[in-house]
């Protein structure tokens, strides 16, 4: 299931699709975009809706791809649906129905692509009983070429890692570290490091835009020189 069905979150579920790790009808996504969940129903043909409990209640592995800002938000409806149905009924009435704490229980894996908020704060949120991933992912995932590095939570098992590698691995390339402070240096490299490449073939276009050769030229060759030096 995703919570948050943006740029990176379509990226996500479209690699999933086509390296075929998971088919249309094993997913789920959550947008409060009417926008945006159409377009990812038209196009990718998966299930979409505005309501994340309805994530919760589908899928035991959720990826947070929402923005830091609004994480907390998100969090805590999220600890507030998992709490209620931990004590209660999947509806909310003490009595349970058949299946539904199954369903609506605490036990599940979160994966939070959100820069900056950490393991700690994710785990406190989510509640003593909830199994949490770190990833910090870079945009070129929405090309199918991401570089993203997984850091598990204290109750996150290597099973969950796995599906976490393989997840992003399926728009690019994943790694897994053991530290979280290693995500600093991963925002710096891998998360921003796009940017100044972008700055660099800018700089040799333009550079070469002046000595004469047409931009839209110069843009070309630029960036077929910088895919034939990676």
């Amino acid at each position: 299931g995703f919570i948050g069905a943006g740029n990176m979150g379509e990226a996500l579920i479209r690699g999933l699709l086509e390296k075929k790790v998971f088919k249309a009808l094993e997913l789920i996504a959550a947008d409060p975009e009417p926008k945006r969940r159409r377009r990812l129903k038209r196009a990718l043909g998966v299930e979409t809706t505005a309501d994340n409990r309805q994530v919760l209640a589908s899928a035991p592995a959720v990826v947070l791809a929402v923005k830091p800002q609004v994480m907390d938000a998100v969090l805590a409806e999220i600890g507030e649906a998992l709490g209620r149905s931990a004590s209660s009924g999947a509806d909310g009435s003490g009595a349970t129905k058949r299946g539904a704490k199954a369903k609506l229980g605490p036990e599940r894996l979160f994966i939070s692509i959100a820069a900056g908020v950490t393991l700690s704060h994710l785990e406190r949120r989510l509640g003593p009983r909830a199994r949490v991933v770190r990833v910090m992912p870079n945009a070129p995932a929405m090309v199918g070429c991401g570089m993203a590095a997984v850091v598990r939570g204290s109750r996150a098992t290597r099973s969950d890692e796995a599906l976490t590698l393989r997840i992003f691995g399926a728009v690019g390339r994943a790694v897994a570290l053991r530290e979280e402070a290693l995500l600093d240096g991963v925002t710096a490299l891998s998360g921003s490091g796009p940017a100044y490449v972008y700055l660099f073939a800018k700089a040799l276009a333009d550079a070469a835009a002046g000595e004469g050769i047409e931009p839209r030229l110069a843009l070309r060759m630029t960036l077929q020189t910088l895919v034939g030096a990676t």
